[in-house]
This record gives structure tokens, C-alpha cells and sequence, in this order.
């Protein structure tokens, strides 16, 4: 083949809630902005006592594996996001202080 494999993750937005939740430590949050949208997830990364650093990622919902849209368990329960570096979109830049200038 000779060229590089780009990889891509298919997660259930439930698995990737626990995942966030599992890797949030102190200051450091993970956190699911929105989980109900059809159409994609976004998610926070912030390691700050604010919000005002936080970053916004959105992916896109490829599927919604419960039979008929129900939902039993809650609903982000059947929703599956694509994680790839082509699919995803920063939607949400974070503000630093960066050798006493405002980035």
C-alpha cells in the first residue's frame, strides 16, 4: 500500500460520556455539550476553573442503532459518532493568557 492509514472511531455517544468522565482529572474537564442533536456531538475540553479556555469539537452522528429511533435507555443511548481528523470541526477556540498576552 506504501501510504499511511488514517484510523477513525466509531463511538457510542453513551461510551464516549463515560470516556469523558474517565478522563477528567482536577482541573483537566471532558464534558458532552450536546448529546440529543440527530445530526452531531460536541464535546468540551478545559483545564481551567472557567469556561473561558474551554475548546468546542463537533463530530457527526452516523447512526442511530436503536430499532426505530427508541430510545430505552436515554437519549444518546443508540447514537454513534464518527471520531476521525476529517470529520470533526473545532467549533469553539479557548482563551489563553500566553506570555502575559491574551490568546
Amino acid at each position: 500500500m506504501g501510504g499511511p492509514v488514517e484510523q477513525a472511531y466509531i463511538v457510542s455517544v453513551e461510551a464516549l460520556e463515560e470516556i469523558c468522565k474517565n478522563l477528567s482529572q482536577g482541573a483537566v474537564k471532558y464534558s458532552i455539550i450536546t448529546a440529543c442533536d440527530p445530526k452531531e456531538i460536541v464535546f468540551s475540553y478545559t483545564n481551567g476553573p472557567d469556561d473561558l479556555d474551554s475548546i468546542y469539537y463537533s463530530f457527526p452522528i452516523v447512526a442511530d442503532i436503536w430499532p426505530l429511533g427508541i430510545h430505552a435507555r436515554n437519549d444518546a443511548a443508540g447514537l454513534m459518532a464518527c471520531l476521525h481528523v476529517y470529520t470533526g470541526r473545532k467549533i469553539r477556540n479557548g482563551i489563553y493568557l500566553y506570555e502575559g498576552e491574551l490568546k
